[in-house]
């Protein structure tokens, strides 16, 4: 069992992680452990972004059910001509604070209520060992929600924890990670292609964030639309550790013109980045009182690069190849060719629709859907030939006795108005008039006159008779079997298989859409032959195997069998895969979580300078995959490493964490570049904010020195 952990996003880049960690979690049947909640100022997107079944709790914090423009007239930390928004904060980090003030009771609520389940949980379930409870607050740093709230949100969860927690014993860990937007050229922002607000307000929710961490006696401002304002005294650092991720804005703008689904994708990627940091952490295996003890500075930049191992891939792809078969070569044509004339040379009456329903189970079972396929279209063009051949008999046999009857003077003169018939009336005529001919005979041979019959004119109207009566029953044959034919070439075309449809998948019956069906399924097991054999790059590298091999992947049969791969090692010993080949990808994703691209800018330090941040990697396995790690240890040479390994982690996944330790805010280029546009005025200009750059900050009463800042919030300075 992890550290039970409460999740906290605010903003929309808060939310949309404390979705992707809960999906991350359910998925590995640890959902329980944790408590998330998403605050957000539109209800529009917590409703799009927040799922059921994940044990979130969706926040609120809207302009709703208040007089906006009252409440914004008495709060006493907005600037002079603040007004309603309507929906969200739009990049107004103060208005963000506003509406977080607004609604604090309803957020308060929901903190306070997910801690007291949280210790509750610890009391049942960990009984008297040290308690810990983490707490984890994420949002992003550019915005106006999720900015402008954060500070005061972490004080007030900080005040919480405190009071729920602590004097039950149970140490809280207040964990946060601010998404830091930068932009490609981090130095000269000039040529930016987005909002450069997003710059602005990250360089003052910096500034901010400094002053929490060197927490000396400075007080928290609170708005109360019920009463008198709270003040909230901090005396210490409200968190414990602030982790920094980057995001390229210029990357995304980029994408939003070619490609919205792209966006998406880059920042499910970085979602999945953070969540991956965040699972690790809980889980370190020495207890967070002893994480990071002799760092003393709380700032933390990381990336993240992953390591999969299709194991769960290559076991969908063999049962895939069991279920479709060998491709049908000679050896198996000639025996599914041998079946099929069993079935053709069958006698009519054996033939039915519920003899080739088992005929084609018998093929499937022995010879799977490639077999089937092949014995079913194979079928179809024989009894195309036999129907055809039946239907040739039957005009036949119709066209000679119609000839015949033409020649004879009882039937000459019904003949010759019978003209143009279709072969059916034809047919049809030929019966009533052979019965009615037989009838007359029978009634003539009946008859009193009978006695007076020549016995030789009695013999030929016996004979007469005879021969009509066989005439009949050869065309009632010859119609019998191509009727019969008819029915069951409509069954193969249209219902053939329908008694399949579990055991094949298929929607619509018949040998086109059975072949169709069985045709698609190779084409998709092909595909996922070639995503097997691809490596991937960038932030997530695939240990994949040859193309070629994965036709031999199969579960039950000789071949590849994988039944019985279950973790990395299995994998490696089943494909022979090489130590070299192994090391190789383990340091090339060393190198990719240590990439400047996926993380924050760190500044070079000169050598008089304190030494820059250390580095430190944390890998992320199941303990099955652990044993692989070991055989690999000089691939970390140069590098403090920490496994976090767990029994509930995929199986098929290495997940590699950089963290760099002990940053300073100084070290930090969005800080340090954007600090001295600020200082020498460019920052005010690139922004188009010009005198109105001081609205950037949140949290004027922390900066009553600085002459922007005092120049538009007058009325707290009043």
């Amino acid at each position: 069992m992890t550290v039970p952990t409460l999740v906290v996003g605010v903003g929309m880049g808060g939310i949309r992680v404390v979705q992707t960690l809960a999906e991350f979690v359910k998925d590995k049947g640890e959902v329980g452990d944790y408590r998330f909640i998403a605050i957000d100022s539109s209800k529009k997107d917590l409703q799009d972004r927040i799922k059921s079944g994940y044990n979130i709790i969706p926040v609120g914090i809207t302009e709703e059910g208040f007089d906006v423009e009252d409440m914004i007239s008495k709060c006493q930390y907005l600037y002079e001509g603040a007004g309603g928004k309507g929906v969200g904060a739009l990049r107004d980090r103060v208005y963000g604070r506003f509406l977080l003030d607004l609604n604090m009771s309803k957020v308060g609520e929901a903190v306070d209520a997910s801690l007291k389940d949280l210790k509750e949980k610890w009391k049942k379930e960990r009984g008297e060992k040290k308690a810990q409870i983490m707490i984890w607050l994420v949002h992003t740093l550019g915005g106006g929600t999720g900015s402008g709230a954060f500070p005061s949100l972490v004080v007030n969860v900080h005040k919480l924890a405190k009071e729920i927690l602590e004097d039950k014993d149970i140490k809280p860990y207040i964990f946060c990670v601010g998404v830091l937007p930068s932009a490609t050229n981090i130095k000269d922002i000039t040529h930016a292609n987005f909002d450069k607000r997003y710059l602005a307000n990250s360089y003052s929710a910096l500034r901010e964030l400094e002053l929490l961490a060197n927490a000396k006696n400075i007080t928290l401002t609170q708005f109360n639309p019920y009463g008198s304002n709270p003040e909230i005294e901090i005396m210490e650092r409200p968190f414990n550790r602030y982790f920094l991720f980057g995001i390229d804005e210029d990357m995304v703008r980029r994408l939003k013109d070619e490609e919205a689904e792209a966006v998406d994708e880059y920042l499910t990627s970085s979602n999945k980045i953070i969540a991956n940091m965040m699972y690790a952490l809980p889980n370190y295996p020495e207890g967070l009182e002893n994480l990071w003890r002799d760092v003393k500075s709380p700032f933390i930049a990381f990336g993240e690069s992953e390591l999969l191992v299709p194991i769960e891939e290559i076991k969908r792809v063999a049962k895939e190849n069991d279920r479709l078969g060998k491709t049908v070569e000679e050896e198996i044509k000639k025996k599914l060719k041998g079946e099929l004339d069993l079935v053709v040379n069958s006698s009519i009456g054996e033939l039915n629709e519920g003899f080739l329903e088992d005929k084609c189970k018998a093929i499937l079972n022995n010879h799977k859907l490639r077999g089937l396929s092949y014995f079913i279209g194979k079928s179809q063009n024989e009894f195309n030939k036999k129907a055809t051949k039946a239907q040739t008999d039957f005009e036949d046999g119709v066209g000679d006795v119609w000839d015949e009857l033409e020649r004879e003077e009882w039937a000459k003169d019904k003949i010759e108005t019978s003209e143009g018939l279709s072969i059916g009336d034809k047919y049809e005529k030929i019966v009533d008039m052979l019965e009615d001919r037989i009838r007359d005979i029978e009634k003539t041979i009946s008859s009193w006159i009978s006695e007076k019959l020549h016995p030789i004119l009695r013999r030929m109207l016996n004979n007469e008779k005879g021969k009509h009566n066989k005439t009949l029953n050869e065309l009632s044959e010859k119609k019998d079997i191509l009727d019969k034919l008819k029915l069951l070439k409509s069954h193969i075309d249209s219902n053939l298989c329908k008694s399949l449809r579990v055991e094949i998948g298929h929607e619509e019956d018949g040998v086109s859409e059975v072949t169709t069906h069985i045709r698609k399924l190779e084409v998709e097991l092909e595909k996922q032959y070639k995503k097997l054999s691809e490596e991937g790059g960038d932030r997530v590298v695939k240990l994949g195997i040859p193309e070629e091999k994965a036709n031999d992947l199969t579960m039950i049969e000789k071949g590849i069998n994988v039944a019985n791969v279950e973790s990395v090692p299995d994998f490696i010993k089943t494909f022979n895969i090489k130590d070299d080949a192994v090391e190789k990808l383990i340091k090339n994703r060393i190198e990719q979580a240590d990439d400047i691209s996926i993380r924050v800018g760190i500044v070079a330090k000169e050598k008089e300078e304190k030494e820059a941040p250390s580095k430190e990697f944390f890998i992320l396995c199941h303990k099955d995959n652990e044993a692989t790690l070991g055989k690999h240890e000089k691939a970390f040479t140069g590098w403090e490493k920490e496994r976090i390994i767990t029994e509930t982690f995929d199986r098929g996944k290495y997940v590699f964490v950089d963290f760099r330790l002990g940053l300073h805010l100084e070290d930090i280029k969005e800080y340090k570049y954007r600090n001295e546009e600020y200082e020498d005025g460019t920052l005010a200009k690139t922004t188009g904010l010009k005198e109105d750059i001081g609205r950037i900050f949140a949290y004027p009463e922390w900066f009553m020195d600085d002459e922007n800042v005092k120049g538009v919030y007058k009325k707290i300075i009043q």
